[in-house]
């Protein structure tokens, strides 16, 4: 096999782009999500989200990627954040919502000695407290390793006065708690045990308070839950435990053909958006 090609130091994206439609348009690929497929395979990489995703974790700054790290592992998408935790492992330990949401116990140990508080604090990218981005963490499900990290902090942070009901407003109507997030998005049962000896409550139906018009938006508008454990505020849900027991799969996920880098298209199927 050849050599891959390097990289330079600092690599463009754009450049990279106009090659691939370089390519396609002097026909040697039939179609741009195949050129960016051999363009991302001659530097070394299985797919072009995965190029694409590496240059984004050497380009972007800390701050950037730390946004990048925690929309990644809270959502059903975990490529980008493994590209930026492959290319920075320094990363996970950026601040207090990185280190929650990746498992690095020591590092969220050693922020709440020198701050205890911070335990039910909100804090950046999300304004969440620091139990939410554990318990919303994908990489419970998607990394065996980092997912007993991750264990680890919710239960540090249950020690130092975090607030088992945490939660915040999805799109300005969904109520969305620490424990949907152990149960109904991981479906983990140590995690979801863990939150309700420490009080968690299966069946709050708290109101939300109300958000101003020009407050920020925290996601596309969910669909509807089911069984009720993703619910919409106002509403009492219908068993959220036993959604548990049955070891729920997540509802943002669907169950046919997900493009994931182990997909042999998910390079060309990511290719064409």
């Amino acid at each position: 096999m050849p050599e891959p090609r390097s990289l330079p130091s600092r690599p463009d994206l754009r450049h990279l782009r106009a090659e691939a439609k370089r390519r396609c348009k002097a026909g040697e690929f039939p179609s741009i999500a195949l050129a960016q497929l051999a363009v991302a395979r001659e530097h070394g990489f299985r797919s072009w989200p995965r190029l694409k995703f590496h240059v984004e974790a050497v380009t972007l700054d800390a701050s950037a990627r730390s946004e990048a790290l925690i929309a990644s592992v809270t959502s059903a998408d975990l490529r980008r954040a493994r590209a930026l935790l492959d290319a920075d492992p320094g990363l996970a330990r950026h601040d207090l919502a990185c280190a929650c949401a990746t498992g690095e116990v020591d590092e969220v140990s050693r922020r709440l000695t020198a701050r205890p508080a911070g335990a039910s604090e909100p804090t950046v990218p999300n304004g969440w407290q620091p139990i939410l981005y554990a318990c919303f963490s994908r990489l419970l499900r998607g990394d065996v390793e980092r997912a007993q990290g991750i264990r680890e902090v919710v239960r540090r942070l249950l020690a130092a006065g975090a607030d088992p009901n945490a939660a915040f407003i999805h799109d300005g109507e969904w109520l969305q708690v620490a424990l949907y997030g152990a149960a109904g998005i991981a479906g983990d049962p140590e995690l979801t045990r863990m939150l309700l000896e420490a009080g968690a409550d299966p069946t709050d139906d708290r109101d939300p308070p109300r958000r101003r018009r020009d407050g920020p938006r925290s996601g596309r508008r969910a669909r509807p839950p089911r069984n009720h454990a993703h619910r919409r505020t106002r509403r009492r849900p219908a068993g959220l435990t036993t959604r548990v027991s049955r070891g729920a799969e997540d509802p943002e996920v669907p169950t046919h053909r997900v493009a994931t880098d182990d997909h042999p298209r998910a390079g060309v199927v990511a290719g064409r958006t």
